[in-house]
């Protein structure tokens, strides 16, 4: 995952307290000054808060399998209102078990009622929400080989994944 954030920073995610530790509490992985500017033409920020799991896995990758638990990743404008974001955070206290997208208020849009809804999504990758930064917000890219490592990167995450995506009764 640093490999796909130095696509659009120079800043390196870090890892809580014993990153390696198998237990319940799920860990974080997130930017210690999160939310970190972007370059570009607008003042963006990136705010990254991915949750995971080490489990016992006797896959094709050895013992170990790191599982995402849940994820948070966030486009800002400078003075940290929300853009978009894509959440996914089934283990929290909230009902809301599936993935989704908010539109927030530093969208600009003017739409009553827009900011509640939590429009449902498949799982997004990191690479994804960095490609999209990248190609339709104008952020520009801190590598030459971004499309390369966005790529292979998020053919892994979709190698090693272990999830299928079904829609909920909701979104029947």
């Amino acid at each position: 995952m640093q490999q796909s954030a130095s696509c659009v920073t120079k800043s390196v995610l870090r890892l809580g307290k014993n990153p390696y530790e198998v237990r319940e509490k799920p860990h974080t992985l997130t930017f210690p000054d999160d939310p970190i500017p972007l370059r570009g033409q607008e003042k963006f920020a990136l705010s990254v808060r991915h949750d995971y799991r080490i489990a016992r896995d006797e896959g094709p990758h050895g013992r170990w399998k790191v599982r995402t638990v849940g994820y948070y990743y966030e486009l800002q404008i400078e003075t940290n209102l929300e853009i978009l974001s894509y959440h996914w955070h089934p283990e929290s206290r909230s009902p809301l078990m599936f993935p989704h997208m908010h539109i927030g208020k530093g969208s600009g849009a003017t739409v009553e009622g827009l900011f509640e809804p939590h429009f449902p999504t498949p799982r997004i990758s990191l690479e994804d929400f960095l490609w999209m930064l990248i190609e339709d917000f104008d952020v520009r890219h801190e590598r030459d080989d971004w499309r390369d490592i966005l790529g292979q990167n998020r053919a892994g995450y979709e190698e090693d994944r272990t999830w299928r995506y079904l829609p909920t009764e909701r979104e029947v």
